[in-house]
């Protein structure tokens, strides 16, 4: 009898360690899963983050390139703008002369719909 009860708590011992070692390395085994999951938000975050300050950084040197050169933008854009300026006189130059006379329309009362 003695024996027996020996042989059942040496059973119920090994049972026990052995339900204790599953249940940590089930632990052990979530533990690694949720600091996977965790490294991918952060992994994404981080990459999140640098496209941000790259796009501020990209913002921030147009900027200060267009306050550096402030006066030769001005000037580039008046050359600019005169040369189509002539353009447009020209064209219109052209094509006023050639152009038909064209009615004005009447500016009286519009009919009912």
């Amino acid at each position: 009898s003695d024996s027996m009860v020996i042989a059942r708590f040496a059973c119920f011992c090994s049972w026990k360690i052995k339900l204790l070692e599953r249940r940590r390395r089930r632990a052990e085994r979530w533990k690694m899963l949720a600091r996977r999951f965790a490294s991918k938000f952060i992994a994404n975050y981080d990459v999140e983050l640098v496209r941000v300050l790259f796009l501020e950084w990209c913002k921030e040197m147009t900027i200060s390139h267009t306050i550096k050169n402030a006066a030769t933008i001005q000037r580039e854009r008046a050359s600019v703008d005169a040369v189509q300026l002539e353009v447009a006189v020209d064209g219109v130059g052209e094509t006023a002369a050639e152009a038909p006379l064209v009615k004005k329309p009447k500016t009286g009362r519009r009919p009912c719909c």
